[in-house]
C-alpha cells in the first residue's frame, strides 16, 4: 500500500490531492478516486463521471489525475484514495482534514438571488397563495387516505 498522506485545508476552500506517479504519459485505462471506500469519480475510456452528489464541486485534471474539490466542507474530510487500472493497491492514499465550518446556506442564498430575480408583490402574494390552497388540499388527500387505511 503506498504511503499515507495527511492534507489539511480550511473549510469553503479549494483543495487538490494528487494521484502521484500517474501523469498524461501514463497507461491509464482506468481511474478511480473513493472516499471512505465510496466512489467519486471515474475516469474510463477518456469519459470521466462524477457522482451526482459532487457533480458540481469535484474535477479531475487529465494531466496527473488530481482530484479538485471546491468549496471543501466538514462532510469531505476522510481517507481519499486513487485506483489505477483496477489495481489492488491504490497509488496514493489521502487523508483529509476539514478544519472550520463553511455554511452553505449563505452561497445557496446568494445563488438565489442571482438566478431567481425579485417578484414583483402581486404575483409574490398570488404565488403564496397557491402554495397556500395546493398544502390544504394536499393535507386533505393525506387525512383521506389516512381515514381508508384506517377503515
Amino acid at each position: 500500500m503506498s504511503s499515507l498522506e495527511e492534507v489539511v485545508v480550511e473549510a469553503g476552500k479549494t483543495v487538490t490531492l494528487g494521484c502521484p506517479g500517474v501523469t498524461e504519459d501514463s497507461l491509464v485505462l482506468m481511474l478511480e478516486w473513493r472516499a471512505n471506500g465510496m466512489r467519486l469519480l471515474e475516469y474510463k475510456s477518456r469519459s470521466t463521471t462524477v457522482v451526482r452528489h459532487f457533480r458540481d464541486r469535484m474535477s479531475m485534471s487529465l494531466k496527473n489525475y488530481s482530484l479538485q474539490l471546491h468549496p471543501v466542507t466538514a462532510a469531505d474530510s476522510g481517507m481519499y484514495e486513487c485506483l489505477v487500472n483496477n489495481r489492488n493497491t491504490p497509488e496514493a492514499v489521502i487523508k483529509l482534514i476539514v478544519r472550520g465550518r463553511w455554511r452553505e446556506r449563505e452561497r445557496e442564498s446568494e445563488s438565489f438571488f442571482i438566478f431567481f430575480p425579485a417578484l414583483p408583490r402581486e404575483r409574490r402574494e398570488r404565488e403564496r397563495e397557491r402554495e397556500r390552497e395546493r398544502s390544504a388540499s394536499s393535507e386533505k388527500i393525506n387525512r383521506a387516505t389516512l381515514s381508508l387505511a384506517q377503515q
